[in-house]
C-alpha cells in the first residue's frame, strides 16, 4: 500500500508499506484514536517547520499561531 503526501515538494511523496490484515487493523486503530483526540479538541502544536504549519489543515485553530 502507498500513503501520498500532497504537500511533498523535495524527496518522495509517498510512503510504501505492506498490505497485510494486522497493518490494516493497526492503522485503523491509529486513525480511530486521531480522530477521537480531534474531537475532544487534544491535538497540539506538533511542528517547528513554518512550511509544515503553512500547509497543515488545523492551521486556522492551532495554538501556536495565536
Amino acid at each position: 500500500m502507498n500513503l501520498y503526501y500532497t504537500a511533498e515538494e523535495d524527496g518522495t511523496p509517498t510512503i510504501t508499506y505492506p498490505y497485510t490484515k494486522s497493518a490494516v487493523e493497526e492503522t485503523m486503530s491509529e486513525f480511530d484514536d486521531t480522530v477521537r483526540k480531534i474531537m475532544q479538541k487534544a491535538f497540539h502544536h506538533c511542528a517547528n517547520d513554518p512550511k509544515v504549519c503553512d500547509s497543515c489543515d488545523f492551521r486556522f485553530y492551532c495554538r501556536a499561531k495565536k
